[in-house]
C-alpha cells in the first residue's frame, strides 16, 4: 500500500492553486457569456451555425455552475485537512 505524505505547506499550495484557477474559469465563463450575448444581439453572426453553437454553449454554461460548486467543495476538503493538520500540531505541542 502506498502512503502519500503531504505537508501542510504542500496542501496550502494545492488549495490556493485550485482556488485561483476556479476563480479564473468563472471569470472566463462570464466573459464568454458576454460575447455570446453580444453576438446574439447583432447581425454579425446569424443562422444555423450560430444557433448550433449558442445551444452548445448554453448547455455548457448551465452545467458550469454545478461543476464549479463541486470543485469548490473538493477544495474545501483540502482546506479542512489544513485546519486539521494545524489542530493536530497544536494538540501535540500542547502535550509536550
Amino acid at each position: 500500500m502506498a502512503v502519500i505524505k503531504l505537508e501542510e505547506v504542500q496542501l496550502l499550495e494545492i488549495y490556493n492553486g485550485i482556488d485561483k484557477e476556479i476563480k479564473n474559469m468563472i471569470e472566463q465563463m462570464r466573459n464568454a457569456k458576454e460575447i455570446v450575448n453580444k453576438l446574439n444581439n447583432k447581425d454579425s453572426w446569424a443562422g444555423n451555425g450560430f444557433n448550433y453553437y449558442e445551444k452548445k454553449f448554453n448547455a455548457l454554461a448551465t452545467n458550469f455552475g454545478a461543476y464549479c460548486n463541486e470543485v469548490f467543495t473538493l477544495n474545501n476538503s483540502i482546506k479542512k485537512a489544513i485546519s486539521d493538520y494545524k489542530q493536530t500540531d497544536r494538540n501535540v505541542i500542547g502535550k509536550l
